[in-house]
């Protein structure tokens, strides 16, 4: 039995899922396998899978669609390895990511552990590493993933499904929620710390690739903001108040204003709940007047160019470089 088995949903997306794959056989630790899970009839990607010939390579097609997490959940129900490795259908790893994290589990691995890296989050302007933030110890994952951002910049503590290893025992006990259609990775961590007591580590090492180009529809991308709230009140819980105010000032107001102006009247709204529901401090009052108010009026008074050149400057964007 492989020791590590990579799970990765994919629903039409031949091309990309054969790409994600490949970067998996490819890998320089070759105890492994790859479980593909079909997210329902995809007779085109079934038959693009038949032309990998891999042992390794073990296909499920499903009758009917369920969604990712559920997809996810298959994959791991099916999965003969120790390890658990998720990649999603347009990432792919690099060569030495399962190597690296097969090293520090030997050292370090047991049952609650989730062990990431950083990854090269792969934009249409450029190229930058993720997470830039640091986790540093007994600080909740929570507060990484939402309280880490710049004051000028882009969001530090996101961690990509793309670079995560758990054990399958820890997957089986803490399935990905069922139908849940938005934040399904954060939705994953913040349950796994709170109801597992599980411990995030991230290796300082770049794993993979995260492609966030125009042309590629990322599912995180699509939704409305009142689902991504909706989520966030529903697993309140598992963040700390400061960390739920940060989430709304970062991921619930910039939604809200690319939703037109219709939606700007559910601004003030939104601080209301940061009060209510979140711990409000200097900066997250800042980010929350950057994003409501600043970044509208520079779309309309600051030329697109200048925009993107401070925008890259400060997330340190930097040209695309060979992976």
């Amino acid at each position: 039995m492989p020791r590590v088995s990579a799970v990765i949903p994919t629903r039409n997306r031949p091309g990309l899922v054969c790409r994600a794959v490949q970067s998996v056989l490819t890998q320089t630790y070759t105890d492994l396998e790859a479980i593909v899970v079909i997210d329902g009839p995809d007779p085109a990607t079934l038959e693009a899978l038949s032309g990998i010939n891999d042992p390794r390579l073990r296909v499920i097609a499903l009758d009917k669609n369920v969604g990712g997490s559920e997809a996810r959940n298959i994959g791991v129900e099916s999965a003969s390895g120790e390890w658990i490795a998720f990649l999603d259908d347009d990432d792919e790893w690099l060569p030495k990511k399962t190597e690296i994290q097969m090293r520090f589990a030997a050292e370090h691995g047991s049952f609650n552990i989730v062990i990431g890296g950083r990854y090269l989050d792969r934009r249409v302007e450029g190229d930058f590493n993720e997470p830039r933030a640091t986790l540093t110890p007994g600080q909740p994952i929570s507060e990484f993933m939402f309280c880490t951002v710049p004051w000028m910049g882009y969001r530090g503590g996101f961690l990509g499904t793309c670079v995560w290893m758990v054990s399958r025992e820890l997957a089986l006990t803490l399935p990905f929620t069922k139908g849940l259609r938005y934040c399904q990775d954060a939705d994953w961590l913040l349950r796994a710390e709170k109801e597992q007591g599980a411990k995030v580590v991230i290796l300082p090492d770049v794993l993979a690739i995260m492609y966030n180009t125009s042309l590629v529809e990322r599912i995180s991308s699509v939704g409305a903001w009142k689902g991504r709230y909706e989520w966030a009140k529903s697993v309140h819980h598992c963040f700390t108040r400061r960390a739920f105010a940060y989430f709304i000032a970062t991921e619930i107001v910039p939604l809200v204003v690319k939703s037109g102006p219709r939606q700007w009247v559910y601004l003030p709204w939104c601080f209301g709940e940061m009060l209510r529901m979140g711990a409000v401090e200097g900066k997250v009052t800042w980010l929350f007047l950057r994003n409501a108010l600043l970044l509208p009026l520079c779309r309309i008074l600051v030329p697109k160019r200048l925009r993107i050149a401070v925008r890259n400057t400060g997330n340190g964007i930097k040209e695309h470089q060979p992976a």
